[in-house]
């Protein structure tokens, strides 16, 4: 699900289209800008619960997953800083 969310949420930042030249949309896009921030807050917490969850499992899982796992850690972190 988080992917799924970066993906959306790339998508909404590439496509935002120009800045608007009325005050209304302006501030319907502050707005949707501000809603936007709120749900990023809410998402850095479910992927630095996810990131710890992997690192858990990393300190028991059998040796053949940690590159795996440690791969999808990797994915997460770069996908998130992008």
């Amino acid at each position: 699900m988080l992917l799924e969310w970066l993906s959306d949420a790339e998508m909404k930042l590439r496509f935002a289209g120009p800045l608007p030249d009325d005050e209304e949309t302006t501030k319907q896009q502050i707005a949707d800008h501000q809603a936007f921030m709120k749900e990023m807050i809410e998402q850095e917490i479910n992927k630095d619960a996810t990131i710890a969850h992997a690192q858990e499992i990393l300190k028991k899982c059998h040796p053949d997953g940690v590159s795996v796992i440690r791969h999808w850690i990797t994915i997460i972190q770069s996908r998130w800083e992008e």
